[in-house]
């Protein structure tokens, strides 16, 4: 399980929380870009013959949470299991016009 914790400081010019998770955490319907891809090469060729690339947008179709979701990459839907959708890592995105 992934958990990204914030130092606790009381500086005030501390910058805003960062605001990129996993794909395994979007919620139904929403737009995001890939931020980056984490796993090794493998996982890496997978992803990236699936067309799921740094900066890619990507929809949320389905969100099953305990099975995977069904996405939307480009004009491909996919279907990705849980693990495999944590390795994405995503930053919320404008929503397609």
């Amino acid at each position: 399980m992934l958990m990204f914790l914030k130092p606790l400081t009381s500086d005030t010019t501390t910058p805003p929380p960062e605001t990129t998770y996993p794909l395994g955490l979007a919620s139904e319907g929403q737009w995001v870009r890939v931020h980056h891809l984490s796993g090794g090469e493998p996982t890496l060729k997978k992803l990236t013959a699936m067309g799921i690339a740094v900066g890619a947008r990507i929809r949320i179709i389905q969100r099953e949470a305990a099975t995977g979701l069904v996405i939307q990459c480009g004009e491909t839907r996919l279907a990705l299991g849980m693990g495999l959708a944590h390795k994405i890592i995503v930053e919320p995105t404008q929503e397609e016009q």
